[in-house]
Formats: C-alpha cells, structure tokens, sequence
C-alpha cells in the first residue's frame, strides 16, 4: 500500500482540523440555541457546519488514502470524471453556507431586505449544483492527475467557478463590508460583534480565494497552504467569537 506523502499528510490534516473545528462550533451554537433567545443562532449554526463541510471530501479522501493507499472514487458514480466525487462533497454546501451568512448579515444590518437576498442566492443553487454534480453547460471541475501517495486537488470550472467566485465576493463586499459599516455606527456588544464578523469573513474569504483559484500543492507550495488552512481555523473562532451568545444570556434552564 502507498503510504500518503509529505503534501498530503499537510492537505489531509489541516483538512481535518478545518472540518473539526467547524463542527464544534456548529455544535456549541447549537447546544446555545435552547439556552438563548437568539433567533439567529439556527443560521449561524448552518453558517458553521457549512463552513467545516467545504472540506469534507478532501477530508474523506485523505482518511481513504490513509487506509487503502487510494483516493475516494466510489464505483457507483458510473461515467462521472475520476475523484469528481471529492469535489461534489467540497462544494456541494457552497450556497447553502452563502445563504446563511446573507440572513445573518442582512438580519443584523438590513432586515427589511433579509428576504429578497436570501432568495436570490438560493436560486443559484439550481445552475451551480446541475454543473456540479452533472456538468450542465460544460464540465465542472478541474482535476490535475493525481501521483501515487498524492491527495486529489479539485479547481472548479464553469458555472461552479463562476457561482463559487459570486459567493466569495459576496461575503467579501456584502457581509464583511457590511459588518465594517455597522461596526462604524455601532457602539457596545453590537460593534464588538460586527467588527469581529468582519475580521472572521475577510479573513476566510482571502483564504478561500488563494485556496480556490491557485493549486498550491500541485505548485509545490504545501508550506503555504498549511499557512492558509490555519489562518482559516483562526477566522472560524473570530467568527464563533461573533456568534455565540454572551454568557449573561445563557439562564438555567428548567424542565
């Protein structure tokens, strides 16, 4: 059996932290949903587990590799692209994640709005998964070949590219400028709170947007890529910083 290499062992298990940490906090904001009153914390929770699912085929792949020598490639995908299946789990969550930072963002800055935006977003789910899982209108990723021992690096092309770069602008301009304009005109947990949600979404998106559009590890670069994922990590805890309620709103609970 292949034993994984250097580049991978860094991909897979800075992967693994990515999708650990944004578990817990998914978790945590659920488990803070029956002591709080906050009708926000069901979206900031999906926000979370979105945000630890952007990994979860890589992460799969990598514990596959690790066990059998090979990377995830199920035989019951028929004429599916080889290890496509890595990239539908990456990203399949992709406008579900955007979605939920658009009700949290436009709830705290916007409400009126808050509709209109969600629903927007939502209807580019049709175009983004019929390329990505069927490659509507051309194919949807690009898959360099994988060498023995290596973890597969998915790109995305199409539609699924076009849609993912939206996404990730939007969080860019729209969340996280919008978080630095309240954060402006706030005073309190309210600027606290805004100011660390723009910290926490530029920081994942400029991430984000390396990891996507530049293959680091097929570039040799895995030393950055490391950097990256961490720097990810540290976005996810300012932006569950940003989330979580206070503890003074955390009351006993009583049956």
């Amino acid at each position: 059996m292949v034993l994984p290499s250097v580049e991978a062992l860094a991909n897979g298990l800075t992967a693994t932290l990515i999708i650990v940490t944004g578990y817990l906090i998914a978790i945590r904001l659920l488990i803070a949903i029956r002591q709080s009153g906050s009708k926000l914390l069901p979206a900031q929770a999906l926000f979370a587990f979105c945000l630890g699912s952007f990994y979860l085929g890589s992460v799969i792949s990598f514990w596959v590799m690790s066990f059998t020598g090979y990377n995830l490639q199920p035989d019951w995908l028929g004429n599916l692209p080889p290890y496509s299946f890595v990239g539908i789990l990456d990203f399949t969550v992709s406008p579900i994640g955007v979605c939920a930072a658009m009700y949290i963002g436009f709830s705290m800055i916007k409400p009126k709005i808050v509709k209109p935006m969600v629903t927007i977003y939502a209807i580019t789910a049709i175009p983004f998964w019929a390329n990505l899982w069927f490659n509507w209108l051309g194919p949807s990723q690009n898959i360099p070949a994988v060498g023995a021992g290596n973890l597969v690096d998915i790109g995305l092309l199409g539609l699924s590219g076009i849609f993912t770069a939206v996404y990730i602008l939007s969080l860019i301009l729209i969340a996280g400028g919008g978080f630095i304009y309240l954060a402006k005109i706030s005073t309190g947990e309210i600027k606290r709170r805004s100011t660390f949600y723009a910290i926490g979404i530029m920081l994942f998106s400029l991430a984000g947007i390396t990891e996507t559009q530049v293959h680091l590890v097929e570039m040799g670069l895995s030393i950055l890529l490391v950097v990256i994922r961490l720097v990810m990590v540290g976005a996810y805890i300012i932006l569950y910083k940003a989330m979580i309620p206070p503890k003074q709103s955390f009351p006993p609970v009583h049956d």
